[in-house]
């Protein structure tokens, strides 16, 4: 009988998956690999306006070939954020879009992350025309106010803690 030096093994492996097996911790993780990122915001005032929004949002990203992962709200003050993933079939490249309506700060918000400069502001673009076409045919263009040029609201934007995060410290 004789004992054998101990030795560290690694053990790695791959994440492989695809756009259906998508969820939270795969977002988080693609969100810290991911190296731009940019915002489309609205100001939008009224509570019911702004809900009303959210949902048209939410229906403006949904009209594309993206995955619905995940959708978080908080009833009082209203703060809602919904998640979804998408990728570019000519050459896989990841997307992650979020959808937040702020109560407190009367903003709704679309937000792109992608490995791809080009691909992040045709999206943007994208999303505030669909959106645009959404809200006028409800009759809402004069309570929602584009606001996507003024850099101080982006940047508190970036500071404000996301519902994504929240639902895991709750979990902990």
């Amino acid at each position: 009988y004789t004992t054998m030096k101990r030795r560290p093994v690694d053990v790695v492996c791959p994440i492989f998956y695809t756009q259906e097996t998508v969820n939270v911790p795969m977002l988080k993780r693609l969100l810290s690999e991911i190296s731009y990122d940019d915002r489309k915001i609205y100001r939008i005032e009224k509570l019911a306006i702004l809900m009303a929004a959210y949902q048209l949002g939410i229906d403006a990203v949904k009209a594309h070939d993206v995955k619905f992962v995940r959708e978080y709200v908080t009833k009082t003050p209203y703060e809602a954020e919904s998640w979804f993933y998408g990728e570019v079939k000519e050459t896989d490249e990841k997307i992650v879009i979020k959808v937040a309506a702020r109560q407190d700060q009367h903003l709704l918000e679309f937000y792109v992350a992608t490995s791809n400069l080009a691909s992040m502001t045709g999206l943007l673009a994208e999303l505030g025309f669909e959106f645009s076409r959404r809200i006028k045919d409800k009759n809402l263009e004069e309570f929602i106010k584009t606001q996507s040029s003024d850099t101080m609201i982006a940047q508190e934007l970036q500071k404000t803690k996301l519902l994504l995060d929240l639902s895991n410290e709750k979990t902990q």
